[in-house]
């Protein structure tokens, strides 16, 4: 016997990886949990993050991948970071790239939620860093201008 017929593969047991994805709009936040499949929808505020937060923590997630949505995925981000829970924040011409790549042409909340999760299992990006408190208060002035104009 040769010593490649001598080899023996030894697998081991790996839980998979946990990905979830956030599609955020101003007033909901549309999640996707992959690869178990589940969808859910929390309100984009303090008590919908929380929701998310314990969502996160209940199953596991190994990376959650938050839509880039000018300042309505501010909130969740920085909450994510606070509880410890790796996130990304994807582009969206990245994440809508993606989604013709693979052939998902259709657009609803839901399936961006699926898409996003898909792109983070494939892609792997990696989990953002929090940003400096400065630059936190100047996009939150930023926030304020652009809200006062809009009157």
């Amino acid at each position: 016997m040769s010593r490649i017929q001598e080899k023996k593969t030894i697998t081991t047991a790996t839980s998979p990886f946990i990905v979830i994805g956030v599609d955020v709009s101003k007033n909901q936040l549309d999640v996707y949990v992959s690869p178990a499949g589940n969808h859910h929808s929390f309100r984009n505020d303090a008590g919908g993050v929380a929701e998310l937060v314990n969502l996160c923590r209940d199953d596991a997630a190994d990376l959650v991948i938050l839509e880039a949505t000018g300042r309505y995925h501010r909130l969740a981000h920085e909450t994510l970071h606070k509880a410890g829970v790796k996130t990304a924040v994807a582009n969206p011409a990245r994440s809508r790239n993606f989604a013709r790549s693979v052939g998902r042409l259709a657009k609803t909340d839901r399936i961006d939620a699926q898409i996003l999760a898909e792109y983070g299992d494939r892609v792997r990006p990696p989990a953002s860093t929090r940003l400096p408190s400065s630059k936190q208060k100047l996009q939150r002035l930023q926030s304020l201008a652009g809200k006062s104009s809009m009157k």
